[in-house]
């Protein structure tokens, strides 16, 4: 994750729950809006980024790990600026 946040003043919150993780992606995978839902290939990761009108939001979990990741809304400027946070950190492949 270092390398994603590096170059940037990115807020942003971290914390290990697999289950809240199983039951997120789960919620993504149930849910409306399934565009903005991004699956790793094992489908046991995956990230969520919202981009309306110059305000974002990027949430990601990692259901082997537990990993939750929650990023502001507003800390990554585009859509794709998020995209490129999450492969530069490594989080998705």
């Amino acid at each position: 994750m270092n390398r994603g946040l590096a170059d940037s003043n990115i807020d942003y919150l971290v914390w290990m729950n697999k289950a809240e993780a199983e039951r997120t992606l789960q919620d993504w995978r149930d849910g409306h809006r399934l565009e903005l839902v991004t699956e790793s290939t094992t489908h046991t990761a995956a990230a969520r980024v919202e981009y309306r009108d110059a305000v974002n939001s990027v949430h990601y979990v990692d259901t082997i790990t537990g990993l939750n990741i929650d990023i502001s809304a507003g800390s990554l400027p585009t859509a794709e600026a998020a995209t490129t946070f999450l492969h530069r950190a490594n989080l998705m492949n």
